[in-house]
């Protein structure tokens, strides 16, 4: 895994937790296929489109917020990469202070419903938007046959004041 690809790298520092908006112990539903695990229950849907994420089973697991990791964290600014399955809105509610001093966000967004209590699109985008960021693109998207349309992709948000560094 990544783990062990950067285990060397003297500045990683792995944080074996979940991320939500409040810390405490929360539910996850682990999956066989790891990818598909989420605190989120997974939906008929996701089982359709995906049969081999059909089995799963809940695990406590220790949650905490960024903004509670913060001080392990450094000065910023940061560059936030999410992908949780659905959990990314619960996540930023609970990173307000970090997002103070974060440049770029880059999370996955879903168009599907694939998880219970799923923020799609519009809540990610209208949330970042009250914040300071805007919208720029969406990256590895993942489009249903046969008309093509979008399953999930991961969105690009830009703090407005930030310079767009792409060639």
């Amino acid at each position: 895994g990544i783990h062990i690809a950067l285990m060397g790298d003297p500045t990683l520092r792995l944080h074996p937790v979940a991320l939500g908006e409040r810390s405490g112990e929360v539910t996850m539903h682990a999956n066989a296929y790891p990818d598909s695990s989420s605190l989120l229950k997974m939906t008929d849907r996701h089982k359709e489109l995906w049969p081999k994420t059909r089995n799963e089973r809940p695990i406590i697991v220790p949650v905490r917020t960024l903004d509670s990791l913060r001080s392990e964290l450094g000065a910023g600014p940061f560059f936030v990469k999410l992908d949780v399955q659905g959990y990314e809105l619960h996540v930023l509610r609970g990173a307000e202070s970090l997002l103070e001093n974060t440049s770029v966000i880059m999370a996955e967004v879903l168009f599907e419903p694939l998880y219970e209590g799923q923020a799609d699109f519009p809540a990610v985008w209208d949330f970042l938007r009250q914040r300071g960021f805007r919208f720029t693109e969406f990256i590895g998207e993942c489009r249903l046959p046969p008309h093509g349309e979008l399953a999930f992709a991961d969105a690009i948000f830009r703090r407005a004041e930030t310079p767009d560094i792409r060639a």
